[in-house]
């Protein structure tokens, strides 16, 4: 049986973050992923022209097309992508859609779906779930959208915001923090109800609490977490679930994303302003 082949995307890509800081987090978040010798790593390029703080929608449009043009060029069984916003999502699961078809899951561990649509929201990092179910931002067009069906929330955040009704309009399943704490059992339920062998997963790491895990904005230092925005499950937790999805079906997609090594960030800053450094 042939080995699968494995591409290793680094993707920075955070709107709003500068370029140095968005091509520090996704470096890091890159050296940090166990080592395969047998995978083969891409360095996606970021686009001249990022603004600190701003959306940076044509540039982030312009780095998910050479994505998309890489992932058809390499044509990969597997993709992992270490990067930035949830964004980075938005190429590699339209890829692996188009190959495994209506087999393939899409298990979002995140406190917000990311399913807003220009209504509710004018951010594209708000809408990229939307869009990968062929809604979202018109800006951003996947070529082989999922079904509701497909696509599963977990750790998600309840109540759920004005902007993230399209959770419960579409009938998308979800489960909460405390509905995943102690087993895994909605999530395999999801797999085997929808005949679901192959799973892309989307891991925000915004899901995982600052009180067990502190490079996420939450725990930002000498400030307070807004509790909507604030993830309850710790990491753990985490790779149980996905030890368990991993044993029902096979794991063809692992995103990382929302990383914010403040204490990295913070350090450099520091260093450049002294004079030895410049």
């Amino acid at each position: 049986m042939d080995k699968k082949r494995t591409i290793r995307l680094v993707l920075p890509q955070w709107p709003g973050a500068s370029s140095a800081d968005n091509r520090l987090s996704a470096q890091l978040l890159s050296l940090i992923l166990p080592p395969d010798a047998g995978a083969e790593t891409i360095q996606v390029p970021l686009a001249e022209g990022i603004v600190a703080g701003g959306e940076n929608q044509p540039v982030v449009l312009q780095q998910i097309a050479e994505t998309q043009a890489i992932l058809a060029a390499k044509h990969p069984d597997h993709v992992i992508t270490a990067g930035g916003g949830s964004v980075i999502s938005a190429a590699p699961v339209d890829y692996l859609s188009g190959k495994y078809g209506e087999h393939l899951g899409l298990l979002w561990l995140g406190v917000h779906p990311d399913i807003a649509d220009p209504s509710t929201s004018s951010h594209l990092s708000e809408m990229v779930a939307g869009n990968l179910l062929g809604q979202g931002d018109p800006a951003l067009t996947v070529q082989q959208p999922l079904l509701p069906r497909q696509l599963m929330y977990a750790g998600l955040n309840e109540p759920l915001r004005p902007m993230d009704q399209a959770v419960t309009s579409l009938g998308i399943r979800h489960a909460t923090a405390e509905d995943i704490a102690s087993d895994s059992q909605s999530v395999l339920d999801w797999l085997a109800a929808e005949h679901l062998t192959r799973v892309a997963v989307h891991f925000d790491l915004d899901v995982l609490t600052p009180a067990d895990f502190r490079s996420i904005l939450p725990a930002q230092s000498y400030t307070e977490p807004a509790d909507a925005g604030t993830g309850e499950l710790a990491l753990r937790q985490v790779v149980r679930l996905l030890q368990d999805v991993s044993a029902q079906a096979e794991l063809v997609g692992f995103s990382i994303a929302a990383p914010l090594p403040q204490d990295a960030l913070n350090l450099r800053q520091a260093l450049s302003d002294i004079s030895i450094f410049n």
